[in-house]
């Protein structure tokens, strides 16, 4: 949990094996966020979308990807660490359901 102002935001993050690479992920005003982070440091901008990182959204894949790679990630590299992402998201897709419920 972290907290935004006077309220209190719950994330789910998704980490990686063998990588300093990690997504935040948190439901807010009817849209799913995804943050970047790299060794600790988040990745900025926040990217929004309608759909959970673990259904594959061009448009915002597309974003992700390009910010990795503006960050200093290989292309082929980011693909991949998305691709793992939404594989550990879609492993724990109760808790997104429960995420968006109950915000």
């Amino acid at each position: 949990m972290s907290l935004t102002g006077n309220t209190t935001i719950t994330k789910i993050t998704l980490e990686i094996e063998n990588s300093n690479i990690l997504f935040e992920t948190y439901f807010s005003n009817k849209l799913w966020h995804v943050l970047a982070m790299r060794d600790g440091m988040p990745l900025y901008p926040v990217i929004m979308d309608q759909n959970p990182i673990y259904e594959a959204r061009d448009t915002r894949d597309k974003k992700i990807i390009k910010l990795l790679v503006r960050h200093g990630i290989n292309k082929e590299v980011a693909e991949i660490l998305l691709f793992t992402a939404a594989n550990v998201a879609g492993k724990r897709r109760e808790e997104f359901e429960y995420l968006k419920i109950n915000t």
